[in-house]
C-alpha cells in the first residue's frame, strides 16, 4: 500500500489559506475582546455610581442642599465603607481602580447627578492599595459643610485606626485646597469651595488612605434693613417727611447695601405703608414694611 504525502505546493497552499484566515479574523477577534473589555469597564463605572448612591442614602446629612453645590468623594470612601468591593478592577488596565479616584455628587434642580471622574486618581502602588490591612479613616461630622460668609469655620477633624485596631489619629495629615491651590486655612471672608484632604499612613505597614471633606463658604443671608418700624408724624410735617431718613442696611458680607423704597406719605391723616427693599451681590433680598401714621395731634412730631 502506497502512502502519498503532501506536496510542497499543497503545504504552501494551506499556509496561504491559514494566513488569509488569520489576517481576516484576527482584527475581528481583537475588536470583540476590546469591546468586551469596554462593556465590562462601563459596568464597573455603573457599579461605582450605584455605590455612591448607597453612600449618599446613608450620609443624607452630607448631600448638597444648594443648586450646583458639589460634594466630592473618593473611591476609597466607598471601599472602606463596604459599598463596593475593595478589589474592583479596571478591565482596561487589569489593575485596581485608584483609591483616590474622585466621585462627585451635584444638586441639579431637585435631583442629584453622580459623576465618576475617570481620569482622576494616582496609580495603584503597594502603599496606597486598599486591602484588609489598610488603615481606616473616618471624618467627624459631615462630609459636606456649609459656612456662611464671615462666620467662623469649626474644624471637626477625623479619626483613624490601623488594621490592628490601634488608634493612629495622631498620624493624620491634612491638606486644604481651593481652586487647585493649597491654602493654610479655610478663609470665610469670601465665597468659595474648599477640599480638605485627611491623609493617614499606617506606621505599621506604610499603607495609606484618605478622606475628603468639602467646605462651601456661601452667602444665603439677606441684608438687615434698619429703621423705626412704627412712626407717627403730624400732618403739617408730612410734606417734608423723607422715608430714607434714618434708614440703613447691613449685610453679613460686609459690602455696601443700597436700599430702595416704594410708597408715599401725604398730609391726609391715616396710616401709610413704606416698603423697603435691599439686596446683596449674592442675590439675597430683604423686603421690610414700615408703618407711618399721620395724625393731626396727640403725638410728638418726627421732624
Amino acid at each position: 500500500m502506497n502512502k502519498k504525502g503532501f506536496t510542497l505546493v499543497e503545504i504552501l497552499t494551506v499556509i496561504v489559506i491559514l494566513t488569509v484566515i488569520s489576517v481576516t479574523i484576527f482584527p475581528i477577534v481583537v475588536e470583540k475582546i476590546e469591546n468586551g473589555r469596554q462593556r465590562t469597564y462601563n459596568l464597573q463605572i455603573t457599579s461605582i455610581k450605584k455605590a455612591a448612591e448607597e453612600w449618599a442614602l446613608k450620609h443624607i446629612a452630607s448631600i448638597p442642599s444648594g443648586s450646583s453645590d458639589v460634594l466630592t468623594l473618593n473611591l476609597g470612601d466607598l471601599k472602606i465603607g463596604g459599598f463596593i468591593d475593595i478589589d474592583i478592577v479596571n478591565p482596561l488596565t487589569n489593575k485596581s481602580f485608584p483609591n483616590d479616584m474622585l466621585i462627585t455628587i451635584t444638586k441639579v434642580r431637585n435631583q442629584y447627578e453622580i459623576l465618576v471622574l475617570e481620569d482622576t486618581g494616582t496609580d495603584i502602588t503597594e502603599e496606597n492599595i486598599i486591602v484588609k490591612e489598610s488603615p481606616v479613616i473616618v471624618l467627624n461630622g459631615s462630609y459636606l459643610t456649609y459656612v456662611e460668609i464671615n462666620d467662623e469655620y469649626e474644624e471637626q477633624g477625623a479619626y483613624a485606626y490601623s488594621y490592628l485596631g490601634e488608634n493612629i489619629t495622631y498620624s493624620i495629615g491634612r491638606e486644604i485646597i481651593k481652586d487647585n491651590i493649597q491654602k493654610a486655612m479655610v478663609d470665610t471672608t469670601e465665597k468659595g469651595t474648599y477640599k480638605i484632604y485627611y491623609i493617614i499612613v499606617d506606621p505599621n505597614n506604610g499603607y495609606r488612605n484618605l478622606a475628603i471633606r468639602t467646605v462651601i463658604v456661601r452667602d444665603t443671608t439677606p441684608p438687615d434693613i434698619l429703621f423705626d418700624e412704627s412712626t407717627t408724624i403730624l400732618t403739617q410735617n408730612a410734606s417734608s417727611f423723607n422715608p430714607m431718613t434714618g434708614v440703613s442696611a447691613v449685610d453679613n458680607s460686609g459690602e455696601h447695601i443700597t436700599v430702595t423704597y416704594e410708597g408715599h406719605v401725604d398730609s391726609q391723616p391715616g396710616n401709610y405703608i413704606i416698603t423697603y427693599t435691599a439686596s446683596d451681590s449674592s442675590g439675597n433680598i430683604k423686603i421690610s414694611k414700615r408703618l407711618v401714621e399721620v395724625t393731626d395731634a396727640g403725638a410728638s412730631p418726627l421732624l
